[in-house]
């Protein structure tokens, strides 16, 4: 099964330069917990929670509607093409520990989101097996995003 097949769109997305208010309101309004955020080119470069939210607000001590969201997306960007497999997803889900990927096309421009919940929703709600996907892999995913985050490099 194709990523294709599972995505939430319409995809909501934040131009990096709102704040985190804009952010947090998107999320409210839509009832989602995490937004691709996109250049001026509409490509996605990151992606906000409502963790980073909530953790920005602390450590920063600062009001909502005074930080922008650049300053508090994930840095490291983890994407999936609409033609990967489901399977393929929550091996990059597991590995990167993120419960969510942005589904983009090639020029980076999101096509809508993945979440683990996604898949976990399909393979409740129909009597037809995902191929490659087991639920030792969803388990994988959710026990990877249980653990405290890997610091991993990435080379420019």
């Amino acid at each position: 099964m194709k990523v294709r097949e599972l995505i939430t769109k319409p995809v909501q997305t934040i131009p990096r330069d709102h704040t985190l208010k804009d952010a947090a309101r998107l999320m409210w309004d839509f009832d989602i917990g995490a937004v691709p955020v996109v250049d001026h080119h509409g490509r996605v470069e990151g992606m906000i929670t409502d963790r980073d939210i909530a953790m920005a607000a602390f450590l920063n001590h600062s009001q909502l509607a005074h930080l922008e969201v650049w300053q508090s997306m994930s840095s490291m960007l983890v994407t999936i093409g609409p033609d990967e497999s489901v399977s393929r997803a929550l091996e990059l889900m597991t590995d990167f520990q993120v419960r969510r990927l942005p589904v983009v096309d090639a020029d980076l421009r999101p096509l809508g989101v993945l979440s683990v919940s996604d898949v976990i929703l399909r393979l409740a709600s129909s009597t037809e097996p995902i191929p490659g996907v087991t639920s030792k892999e969803i388990v994988k995913v959710l026990a990877a995003c249980s653990q405290p985050r890997l610091r991993i490099e990435f080379e420019e």
